[in-house]
């Protein structure tokens, strides 16, 4: 072993040709040179073995290497001084005496246990100097690194156990962020000694008054039994810190209780980019730091400095208000971005200036995420904890600051950001910074984001910021009023969605002037469920829209559940907005739950023009059970275009309240039925009475979509009632119950769901039952009449011929349940109902199709059998179905031969 090492290191040093290679650049040395620099190096004092001005040659060299690897690791660690090879009476000089005082003495700085289950264990250095490993069993390694790439060191022991690995030698340079790292290595148990003895600060030889430091990123990163760390760690290591110095160095080490006070005492100077980022991340077992832990870094800030260093340690419940006490000058981007992020447990009450004295102009995410989820902060905010920042806003600079810091109480102190007058803001430069704080109290300052200047670039800039502030009371005139500028994408999205503590109107001019095209999701959620706010909405309170196209979800849900908003809804809300395909959602749920609005004015989307979008006008006025009278025909009159999918899917859904439906209410649609288009357009709305306008649905033309007409009037249950003879439509004077044309145009293969319960409940339809669908053709389709006309008990008369026009090949699921079940009125059953289809019987296809149709008198239904030209009754094609289609169906001709399974 020792010959095998001698040669690995002395080749190129010892031998007589390279030895004499050097001799011009090195000076014979005497033994007092060799003592000296053992005492320099490494502390040790020997005495002398000889006169100490006596030349020193390689046997004296090598003996003294043995008895210095002596006094640190034990008697016999060594043997050089034995060697014959080596160990010569050759005269030492200067490059030799260093070589190997430096490198041949094993001296061990470091030390790390293992866990007990222990058979490998591994690391990785990477800074050039040379390393000597002893890996508790007897094992030793030796490296001499050259340069700073990355060196794995590993070992496998012969058993499981516990082990104690021992690291020494000294580095020569570095030009990478980890030196050294454990990363991942879960066997890592205890550590103890220095790591800073080893990787020391080094004068850069390039530029000797600049100090070359080393970097521990990822030092113990995942070492999750690791449960210390000493205060001697670092020793060695002092000054001015470089880039990334400590990033993640202990990050998810969750086994770790506390941290040395003067672990980082040495390193003085200002910040550097990533000094401390995610140093202790997720170190759940940290319960306290203390003060002045980061005491010797001051002055400017740095991007990333204490980014995420304590976020996730939960159990962390105490730091000083001093830690960042010395930071000083103008903001640098994610300066705090997630320092205290996940501190659940995080007990302490902010201080003025906690962040050092931050002046000059915001930086972007400076504080994104600084104290998120810090739910047991207490206290009120302090109005000069920022500092004195001034300037523009900047890119996510308060970003989920506070989310979720529900202990947090008293008001938001007015200015607490600064002075932004006259500067422009900045994409998510508030978003959610409040949000879930519930215990936030009072009304929220004039001055809080006084004269910020809005563009279209400022996307969310003002999202969520107090959502769910319930305990918020009110605006102290217009938080906004000062804003000026355009909309931007989601600017104003759910800012006050669930602040139910907010009492008071709405005030006129409660966005400032803010204005131009419409933004996708600009006003969604704005004051959804601020159930306290009272009063009518103001006109015009989102400015003057005129003139430019719609955005998708612009005003979705805006006032949803805004149960105490009153009177008529403005006419000019939304005034002189184009519609076109883009603005999906725009309108979705805007008034829904609403249920103090009492008036729809004509004029509200009146003006609104071009073409329809998907679910443009979804649930727009959803549950607002307070509205009455008549819809106005001429709602959606600008409004037309091909057909979307959901466009007005739920639109007046329960409105209890509404009392008719005004004229050809979607006139301008037209095209190719889409998705869902009109699914529960009118569902539950009780209270409707009058005929169904002719021509209501437009000028629809196309194969079916699913679900097109699902629910659409389901449980308008007076419709078709209450109609004066000078106000009767033809086709009611014609007998019939339904416009024949309601859905003329619309043919071709049948679609899932098409007219699922379209007109369920509709008690007073009265009058003969047109041929709606004669114009389907093809395959039938699942749900495609399911309960379409169930309980539909005022139609009368014979059904007609085809009404579900020509189906033929395999039934489908539920495709007629329920269809009629319970209309009495109904006299008989054409027998080409249900066309040529055949095959295999699906689950409930023919399900109470006509249960409780008492006053059917013909026979029952039959299918065209095209093997041999007849019609033939279902229960004689499907003989073994359990169906119950003519439940108390019992005057039909054929009752007695029908099968139990099918009555």
């Amino acid at each position: 072993m020792i010959k095998k090492v001698l040669f690995v290191i002395f080749a190129m040093f010892l031998s007589y040709g390279a030895y004499a290679a050097e001799a011009d650049h090195g000076q014979i040395i005497n033994i007092r040179y060799i003592h000296e620099l053992v005492k320099q190096e490494h502390g040790v004092e020997l005495q002398y073995g000889d006169d100490p001005n006596k030349a020193a040659n390689m046997k004296y060299l090598l003996t003294i290497v043995d008895m210095v690897n002596a006094h640190f690791n034990g008697d016999g660690w060594t043997n050089y001084g034995d060697d014959p090879e080596y160990a010569t009476r050759q005269a030492a000089n200067t490059v030799a005496g260093i070589y190997c005082i430096r490198n041949l003495i094993e001296h061990y700085y470091f030390t790390a246990t293992t866990t007990p289950d222990t058979t490998s264990f591994s690391f990785q250095i990477s800074a050039n100097g040379v390393y000597h490993i002893d890996w508790g069993d007897g094992t030793r390694e030796h490296y001499d690194k050259s340069n700073s790439s990355r060196k794995p060191c590993s070992h496998t022991y012969e058993t499981a156990g516990e082990y104690t690995i021992r690291l020494g030698g000294y580095s020569r340079g570095y030009n990478v962020s980890s030196v050294i790292s454990f990363a991942g290595n879960t066997n890592v148990a205890t550590v103890d000694g220095s790591l800073g003895k080893i990787f020391s600060t080094l004068k850069d030889p390039k530029n000797p008054t600049k100090p070359m430091q080393p970097a521990f990123s990822t030092l113990f990163q995942g070492c999750t039994n690791l449960t210390n760390i000493p205060a001697t760690l670092f020793s060695g290591i002092h000054g001015q810190p470089v880039y990334y110095m400590f990033h993640d160095a202990f990050a998810l080490c969750s086994s770790l209780t506390e941290v040395p006070a003067d672990l980082f005492a040495r390193i003085s100077g200002t910040p550097t980019v990533g000094l401390y980022r995610g140093t202790f991340r997720s170190c759940v077992g940290l319960t306290e730091i203390s003060s002045g832990f980061f005491g010797n870094i001051y002055g400017q800030p740095a991007e990333y400095m204490f980014g995420d260093t304590f976020s996730g340690c939960y159990g962390l419940r105490e730091i000083p208000d001093d830690l960042f006490a010395k930071i000083s000058g103008t903001p640098a981007p994610s300066m705090f971005t997630g320092t205290f992020s996940g501190c659940m447990n995080l007990n302490v009450n902010l201080s003025n200036y906690f962040f050092g004295d931050l002046k000059n102009a915001p930086a972007p995410h400076m504080f994104s995420s600084t104290f998120r989820d810090c739910s047991s902060l207490t206290g009120t905010i302090p109005n000069k904890l920022f500092g004195d920042i001034s300037g523009p806003a900047a890119t996510r600079m308060f970003y989920y600051t506070f989310y979720r810091c529900s202990n947090l109480t008293g008001v938001i102190p007015d200015k607490l950001f600064g002075d932004f007058s006259g500067y422009d803001g900045a994409p998510n430069a508030f978003n959610s910074t409040f949000r879930d704080c519930y215990k936030l109290n009072g009304v929220i300052p004039d001055n809080l984001f006084t004269g910020i200047k809005v563009n279209v670039n400022c996307t969310s800039m003002f999202e969520s910021t107090f959502e769910q502030c319930i305990e918020l009371t009110g605006f102290s005139g217009g938080v906004f009023s000062t804003i000026t500028g355009n909309f931007a994408p989601a600017i104003f999205s759910a800012t006050f969605r669930g602040c139910t503590g907010l009492t008071g109107s709405i005030p006129s001019v409660f966005f400032g002037n803010i204005y131009g095209a419409p933004q996708p999701n600009m006003f969604a959620h704005t004051f959804a469920r601020c159930s306290g706010l009272t009063g009518a909405i103001p006109d015009m309170l989102f400015g003057d829209l005129s003139g430019h196209n719609g955005a998708a979800a612009a005003f979705y849900q805006t006032f949803m559940n805004c149960v105490k908003l009153d009177g008529e809804i403005p006419k000019h809300l939304f005034t002189g907005i184009k519609a076109h395909t883009g603005a999906n959602g725009m309108f979705q749920g805007t008034f829904s739950g609403c249920t103090g609005l009492d008036a729809i004015p004509a004029e509200l989307f009146g003006t609104i023009t071009g073409d329809v979008a998907p679910e443009m006008f979804r649930e727009t006025f959803y549950n607002c059970s307070g509205l009455t009278g008549v819809i106005p025909s001429g709602l959606f009159a600008g409004i037309g275009g091909m057909p979307q999918s959901w466009m007005f899917f739920a639109t007046f859904y329960n409105c209890s309240g509404l009392t008719g439906i005004g004229g050809a209410l979607f006139a301008g649609i037209s095209g190719k039925p889409a998705q869902s288009m009109f699914e529960s357009t009118f569902n539950g709305c009780t209270n409707l009475a009058g005929a169904i306008p002719d021509g209501l649905f437009g000028a629809l033309n196309g194969i079916p979509a699913p679900d097109m007409f699902k629910y659409t009037f389901l449980g308008c249950n007076k419709l078709g009632s209450d109609i004066s003879p000078e106000n009767m439509p033809q086709y009611m004077i014609d007998g019939y119950a339904i416009p024949p044309n309601l859905f003329a145009g619309i043919y071709g293969a049948p679609a899932s769901g098409m007219f699922w319960a379209t007109f369920c409940n509709c008690y007073k339809l009265s009058g003969k039952l047109p041929a709606l669908f004669s114009a389907i053709s093809g395959a039938p389709a699942p749900n495609m009449f399911n309960g379409t006309f169930d309980k539909c008990y005022g139609l009368i008369g014979a059904i007609p011929p085809q009404l579900f026009g020509n189906l033929y090949n395999e039934p489908a699921t539920m495709m007629f349940n329920n269809t009629f079940l319970n209309c009495t009125g109904l006299t008989s059953i054409p027998e080409d109902l249900f066309g040529k289809i055949s095959g295999t019987a699906q689950s409930g296809m023919f399900y109470a199709t006509f249960w409780g149709c008492t006053g059917l008198t013909s026979e029952s239904a039959k299918v065209y059998d095209e093997s041999d030209g007849t019609y033939k009754y279902l229960y004689n094609v499907w003989p073994n179905a359990t169906m119950y289609t003519y439940r108390n169906a019992t005057n039909l001709a054929d009752y007695a031969e029908i099968p139990a399974t099918w009555k």
